[in-house]
């Protein structure tokens, strides 16, 4: 990222990395929702390949407390792990989509004619989000601030995942007690 004086070579590559970034954070964000709906997928599916195999003409494999005990904390604890992943990769998804909509909030600014931008704008700056580290100019720095103190509420989408795996463990865990 070039610093000094607004010349159109600056200009020209602050747009690209913006363009850039965008672009990087765009795959990041796609990556990170697919990484959380397939987690969500393989407990679900897990679950019920271990009931499967775990209970057997309506009675459980092995008919001990011992083993309705492990198979219950195996259940939780592989709900428990699901859920710690999937929080995480939305987290991650989030913290892409706030950088993405501020790439676009400087890309919409760089068109006006009537833009200019001073040299300590496009001075390197550290940003933290969740247990990232970012170094961005210090106009999406700014940007990226601004979104965060608007603040949102996490979409409904977020809370499908979470639910089905909820649901899902109470519904394996409940089936272990009643068998």
């Amino acid at each position: 990222m070039p610093s000094g004086k607004q010349s159109p070579e600056n200009l020209r590559a602050l747009h690209d990395y913006l363009l850039q970034t965008r672009d990087n954070m765009a795959d990041y964000h796609a990556h990170k929702e697919n990484m959380a709906w397939v987690a969500t997928t393989i407990f679900l599916g897990g679950m019920l390949a271990l009931m499967n195999v775990a209970i057997k003409d309506g009675h459980l494999l092995v008919p001990t407390p011992l083993f309705r005990c492990g198979l219950i904390l195996l259940i939780l604890l592989t709900a428990v792990l699901t859920l710690i992943f999937v929080k995480k990769q939305f987290g991650d998804r989030y913290t892409a989509a706030l950088i993405i909509g501020a790439c676009g909030d400087v890309l919409g600014e760089l068109i006006a004619p009537a833009f200019k931008i001073s040299a300590p704008s496009l001075h390197t700056h550290e940003w933290s989000q969740l247990d990232h580290t970012f170094f961005f100019p210090k106009i999406l720095v700014e940007r990226l601030n601004a979104r965060i103190a608007q603040g949102s509420s996490l979409p409904p989408h977020f809370l499908a995942s979470y639910v089905a795996i909820v649901i899902w463990t109470i519904a394996c865990v409940v089936l272990v007690f009643l068998i």
